[in-house]
């Protein structure tokens, strides 16, 4: 058969894999507050069947399926460094195409590996992971950058 990897993916409710900003308004506590409820209460009852099966196996208990607030926000995750120092010698972007069949560590290396001992260019190194990513079996889009 076909090699591939079992990564840990973290869901929410073990189901959606990417938060995204619009949209996904089963996970949204506005969207799910019956019209009883006032502004002030923020506690909402998932209406959608939301499989809690880890949570269950974690806790040692069933979750009720009541929220506090929103579980997808469209407020970013935002981390600022300099690039360019002598420590960095490239930087991989990559939709969850890529990062569901290959960890980061793994991506270093065959980055590292293509660049400095097989003289990739950056171009080239983006093109082979994504190859390498469909050849693991991602059912997801892939983009890369290096």
């Amino acid at each position: 058969g076909k090699p591939s990897r079992i990564l840990d993916i973290y869901r929410v409710c073990g189901d959606l894999a990417v938060s995204r900003a619009i949209g996904d308004r089963e996970y949204k506590a506005a969207f799910n507050k019956s019209e009883a409820q006032t502004n002030e209460v923020n506690e909402w009852k998932s209406p959608a069947p939301i499989p809690f099966e880890t949570y269950n196996e974690i806790h040692g208990e069933v979750h009720p399926g009541i929220f506090e607030g929103d579980l997808v926000i469209a407020t970013p995750s935002i981390q600022f460094f300099q690039v360019g120092s002598y420590e960095d010698e490239f930087i991989v972007i990559a939709c969850d195409g890529l990062w569901d069949v290959i960890d980061p560590d793994d991506a270093v290396r065959v980055t590292r590996n293509l660049i400095f001992v097989l003289g990739f260019s950056a171009k080239e190194c983006a093109e082979r992971l994504a190859e390498l990513a469909g050849g693991l079996g991602s059912s997801d889009n892939i983009t890369v950058i290096v």
